[in-house]
């Protein structure tokens, strides 16, 4: 790259896509006493619900702007209200003139333009129907192990399964989700891809199909993910026939498209230290979570209240060893890859950040995990840090559906609180292995809570709580809510000793 005073440009003449920094919204017609325009009566909700402002920053770029810019003959590939800025494609020889327009801050040349398109960019690999011992015995099917290592199952038992939550997942291509059994109950509510800018993500590649398997397939006893029942967007924002810096600029496009759909959790399965011009590349020095326009984005995503989970690397085995951006964003959730013991995998990759924050900051089931086959009726084991992290990512998006009163840092901080390592974090696997089950408990417990699970046709006759000092205080009807049939969620007594269930069948004690 050549830099001539705030300008970068590509060294050689050509169409190529560029990023254009504004330095202001004048002339918007939007306002943030109107979100209305530009964000969903749902995203709305989930600001006013966690008590988040709406600012300038969610302000739209202004649209004469990018008219001005169009005039002088360059295509908006797409644009980010929260860094203000938009991607274009332009020849080279429009770049000077765009930079003289007085609203131009900064141009930077972010990779070179391609209308070839990637229809089929994925191999076919063997598939294998593996029998394990519990594998069809049991609802989660060949999850099981990936999904028992995070302690979801108590949580879905709990019929928390990611009803009225929803997700967007950012990656590469989702070949096939469309035609495979293994989605026919998966809610997908929305696509968009954002290297092509069409809706058709259902093609270049089975990355995304293999990631949202491990978290939205819901096929019982054969494969089950940690949010089966939860919505979800998919968005491509992985150009697979090449590395650049404009995949970052794409998927800061399709976060901002997450957040005015209202998602909750965005999860992305990617990271970017290396490019195909070696000018772009990242030094470990630039895992600041200040660097890269990723992690910036990420971190404004979860300041307007999403979860993003994302996959700290595979390259701990390789000579960079660390963790890739985004990972190495202040507020992203990073997540490592474990064996199905909770050691850590070979291949995943170490922290600390360059300023020494911990990374990762948790660990889920990353080698040999069971993934769905888009192509068969059959699931394969693979490997990476891109399954680890989007079964964390559901995993939490049941949690915190059971307890939405929870801000984004609370949730976070409940699950790092609760994690095998949560006294004597490092930076091979951060805080361990988060425990979904205990984080619920600790919750319920400070909510005052009580989760009770009854056997069909067995009765609830009474319940009583008994003091410190032995007085028993029965539970009135307002202190008992039935969630559904035979799952109840009692009120108990701060002061409480123990509590005595007594039903039909039997007489239990909880302290």
């Amino acid at each position: 790259m050549l830099f001539c005073g705030e300008l970068m440009i590509a060294q050689t003449s050509g169409t190529h896509k560029y990023w254009v920094e504004f330095t202001d919204k004048l002339y918007t017609k939007h306002s943030i006493f109107h979100p209305q325009t530009f964000l969903s009566p749902r995203a709305i909700e989930r600001r006013q619900r966690h008590g988040i402002p709406i600012t300038y920053e969610d302000l739209p770029v202004s649209l004469p702007y990018i008219n001005q810019i169009k005039e002088i003959g360059a295509q908006i590939h797409n644009c980010s209200k929260w860094l203000n800025a938009a991607t274009i494609i332009a020849d080279s020889s429009k770049i000077e003139t765009i930079q003289q327009l007085p609203f131009v801050q900064q141009i930077t040349f972010v990779g070179k333009h391609s209308t070839k398109r990637a229809l089929q960019d994925y191999e076919i690999e063997e598939q294998v129907d593996f029998e394990y011992t519990v594998a069809r015995n049991h609802w989660y099917g060949y999850a099981y192990r990936q999904n028992e290592l995070l302690g979801i199952e108590q949580i879905h038992q709990k019929k928390w399964q990611g009803e009225g939550m929803m997700i967007a997942v950012l990656d590469g291509g989702f070949a096939k989700v469309q035609e495979s059994s293994f989605f026919e109950n998966t809610a997908i509510v929305a696509t968009y891809d954002f290297v092509e800018n069409d809706k058709s993500v259902y093609e270049s590649s089975v990355h995304g199909s293999e990631v949202l398997s491990v978290m939205g397939a819901n096929r019982p006893h054969y494969l089950v993910g940690t949010a089966p029942k939860a919505q979800y967007v998919c968005l491509k924002t992985e150009d697979v026939l090449g590395e650049s810096i404009v995949e970052e600029c794409n998927w800061i496009a399709a976060a901002e498209f997450a957040d005015s759909m209202g998602v909750d959790v965005i999860n992305t399965s990617l990271g970017y230290s290396v490019f195909r011009d070696r000018r772009m590349n990242y030094t470990y020095e630039n895992m600041d979570g200040q660097t890269s326009k990723i992690s910036q984005a990420a971190d404004i995503a979860f300041r307007k209240g999403i979860l993003v989970v994302g996959s700290a690397g595979n390259s701990g085995d390789e000579d960079w060893r660390y963790i890739t951006t985004p990972a190495d964003a202040f507020d992203i959730l990073s997540v490592g890859a474990s064996t199905a013991y909770g050691n850590k995998a070979f291949f995943s990759s170490f922290g600390p950040t360059i300023d020494g924050r911990i990374k990762p900051e948790v660990v889920a089931m990353g080698q040999e995990v069971n993934v769905a086959s888009v192509f068969t009726d059959k699931v394969y084991p693979t490997n990476g840090t891109s399954y680890s992290a989007p079964l964390v990512a559901g995993a939490m998006t049941c949690l915190w559906q059971a307890f939405p009163e929870l801000s984004v840092k609370e949730l976070k901080n409940v699950m790092l609180e609760t994690a095998s390592l949560a006294d004597s974090p490092n930076n091979r696997i951060g805080y361990g292995m988060p425990n979904m089950n205990k984080a619920f408990q600790k919750l319920a417990h400070k909510n005052g809570e009580f989760h009770l699970h009854l056997n069909e046709g067995e009765e609830l006759l009474a319940v009583v709580q008994v003091d410190k000092m032995g007085n028993e205080h029965h539970l009135e009807e307002h202190q008992i809510r039935e969630k559904e049939k035979g799952y109840y969620i009692l009120k108990q007594i701060r002061t409480s000793h123990f509590m005595r269930v007594i039903t039909s069948e039997s007489v239990m004690i909880s302290r």
